[in-house]
């Protein structure tokens, strides 16, 4: 496997900075959008948008905090949906049985960086199934 150089820690404090950013701005919205009330200008109707909800056969949340520790309590689980998912789009067709090694060898490499969105991808980049697709 191909090794590329490892981000600066400049760099990987600016790209949590965004992160954390792009999280505060969207329990922001998530936050407005409970709050606020939808008018259907046809009917004249308004109604309140609840963002609660439940996980197949899982627990439920009321709000995108309840959300965000819920799925932050499976780690592991979120990281392997989420490279299949990756994979998927990355390599144009759906993740199948054939892809599970590559997932694998993607997790291991996110786990050595605490699941780091850039270790996912640059796991994935290096991968012969990438480069060779």
């Amino acid at each position: 496997m191909l090794e590329a150089p490892a981000l600066s820690r400049d760099t990987q404090r600016r790209l949590q900075r965004i992160f954390d950013r792009d999280l505060e701005r969207l329990a922001a919205t998530t936050e407005a959008h409970r709050t606020k009330q939808k008018r259907n200008w046809k009917i004249n109707k308004t109604w309140a948008i609840d963002p609660s909800g439940a996980f197949h056969n899982g627990p439920a949340f009321a709000d995108y905090f309840e959300l965000r520790d819920l799925v932050a309590k499976r780690e592991l689980d979120f990281a392997r949906g989420f490279t299949e998912a990756l994979v998927g789009y990355a390599l144009g067709r759906p993740f199948g049985f054939t892809d599970e090694d590559l997932a694998h060898e993607i997790l291991a490499a996110a786990k050595t960086k605490q699941y780091s969105v850039s270790e996912f991808i640059q796991a994935l980049v290096l991968s012969r199934a990438f480069r060779q697709k």
